[in-house]
């Protein structure tokens, strides 16, 4: 027998069923199919840029910079490159989820922006970068001579040349009898150069009267001695320090007339405090001792049997 069925009702109940057709055949194929490709958000990440400080000093011991990574809240594998600014500079493999990389020494003076880019293991995870700004010093120290003399109780001039590019807060030059060791005094000290206000690249030159007196253990004999000199100014995250190597010869400041000096007429210069420079005369008749120093001509005769100065910044030369 047949039976009326409404066109819409017929077209409305065969497009239900080619729709679950359609979407069995789908699933069907996808499970066939390992290759399927079948869309799944990415893991996140996260990482932290530490540095061991925020400035060194060119040539200097450098800055550490740690990468610290996670993934999906555990330590991420994978790689990081640093790099500075767009120069890629190394690619580090994460050991625990971590890479340490230690900055060049030879790096330009100025600020540098360091980056590390996370580069993960799996593609199911996201990369990541971070960046942190280091500042990059230079300092130095130049010295007029490698070599001084001076004679005992007396002075002699060193000239200086000290240099530094970044931010002074406070500036010492020191001199080291023996050589320098970090945060221990050992030997004749020199004060500040200056109390600096804070500004930028720093330059101060001058000269440091030292001094050998026979109080001083450290060169109050005559002899040579090895002796370095320490420019250190405060500046952030670090204290840097520039070291300049010279010898000092003291000799004695009681000269033997007729072996280590003439007869005749001298004059001797002061030394850094005017009026301070005294010398004598030792004869059959005792010491004889002449105040005035440079200001004064002395004559040495040959029945003379020494000269002895002190406080004075040379020895005697020929009036």
């Amino acid at each position: 027998m047949w039976q009326y069925v409404p066109m819409r009702k017929t077209i409305a109940v065969l497009g239900a069923c080619a729709l679950a057709a359609s979407v069995l055949t789908a699933t069907n194929a996808a499970a066939a199919d390992p290759q399927a490709t079948v869309y799944q958000a990415k893991t996140k990440s996260s990482m932290s840029l530490s540095t061991s400080a925020a400035s060194f000093v060119q040539g200097k011991d450098p800055v550490k910079v740690v990468a610290t990574v996670k993934s999906g809240g555990k330590k991420a594998k994978g790689k990081v490159t640093f790099y500075d600014g767009k120069k890629k500079l190394k690619t580090l493999t994460l050991k625990k989820g971590k890479a340490t990389y230690k900055l060049p020494t030879n790096l330009k003076v100025g600020t540098h922006k360091i980056k590390a880019k996370f580069q993960p293991k799996s593609k199911k995870v996201k990369a990541v970068s971070k960046t942190k700004s280091v500042q990059v010093f230079s300092l130095s120290l130049q010295l007029d001579n490698t070599a001084y003399t001076v004679y005992q109780d007396n002075y002699v001039p060193i000239g200086y040349t000290a240099r530094f590019s970044g931010e002074v807060t406070g500036t010492w030059l020191d001199f080291f009898v023996g050589g320098y060791r970090p945060n221990e005094l050992t030997g004749d000290k020199m004060k500040e150069i200056a109390d600096q206000a804070p500004g930028k690249d720093f330059l101060s030159s001058g000269v440091y009267w030292w001094t050998s007196r026979a109080t001083d253990s450290k060169a109050s004999t005559p002899g040579t001695y090895p002796v370095q000199a320490s420019f250190t100014p405060l500046i952030s995250a670090a204290v840097a320090v520039a070291l300049a190597d010279f010898t000092l010869t003291v000799q004695s400041n009681t000269l033997a007339v007729g072996a280590a000096i003439q007869p005749g007429n001298y004059r001797i210069a002061e030394g850094p405090d005017p009026g301070s420079c005294y010398w004598r005369i030792t004869n059959s008749g005792g010491d004889h001792p002449i105040s005035g120093g440079a200001a004064d001509v002395i004559t040495v005769a040959q029945s003379d049997q020494s000269l002895t100065f002190n406080g004075c910044g040379s020895g005697p030369a020929p009036a």
